[in-house]
């Protein structure tokens, strides 16, 4: 059992109990006297049981997965070490991303999703787990949007006299970072060109 606890009435004949503890489970408490002002007491039998339910929290480890802009994501089976446990959720996401589910309960679906940015973009789950009247804390999960370059280099187009030389070609795009590969084919018999090449 745990240690005696003394409480003074304040107004009345009721009393209010603390039951400080974080664990989870039924907790019995027992009345053993009653005093009055004059100190007269009389023993007691009553007892009475403090139901305290575990707190939630998401267990789902990593809080992130990444697409490119236009794919589609992987379903998110959320879980607790609660049983029991269920989630809502609403998401928001950064300038210009757009095609993901903007609340739901359970399960986060498979979206596809976009931007226009030339920049990653994000959607942020907050998700709230709550196991019986219990809401857990909020917990985030974040969907990465990379954006698809594209070649900005204009005019496409060169040319040249047979024998003679192409101007060197630096490849531009949209977005920053990007790499680029490259082959290349040709007409009748022109020779001389390099097939391949990054």
């Amino acid at each position: 059992g745990g240690a005696t606890q003394t409480s003074t009435t304040t107004s009345g004949n009721s009393i209010t109990i603390s039951a400080p503890t974080g664990t989870a489970g039924n907790f019995i408490y027992n009345l053993l006297s009653v005093q009055d002002a004059n100190t007269c007491s009389q023993a007691q039998s009553q007892s009475v049981t403090v139901t305290i339910n575990p707190v939630p929290k998401v267990n789902n480890s990593p809080l992130t997965q990444t697409i490119c802009s236009g794919g589609s994501t992987s379903l998110v089976t959320l879980t607790s070490g609660v049983v029991g446990t269920t989630f809502t959720w609403t998401a928001t996401a950064t300038a210009g991303v757009s095609g993901f589910t903007a609340s739901g309960t359970g399960t986060i679906p498979v979206q596809t999703i976009s931007t226009t940015g030339t920049t990653q973009g994000t959607v942020t789950y907050a998700i709230t787990p709550t196991a019986g009247s219990c809401p857990g804390a909020v917990t985030n999960y974040t969907v990465l949007v990379n954006p698809v370059p594209t070649i900005t280099n204009s005019p496409l187009t060169q040319t040249i006299c047979s024998g003679g030389s192409t101007a060197l070609v630096t490849l531009t795009s949209n977005v920053a970072g990007a790499t680029f590969a490259w082959t290349a084919t040709a007409t009748g018999s022109v020779s001389g060109f390099t097939a391949s090449g990054t």
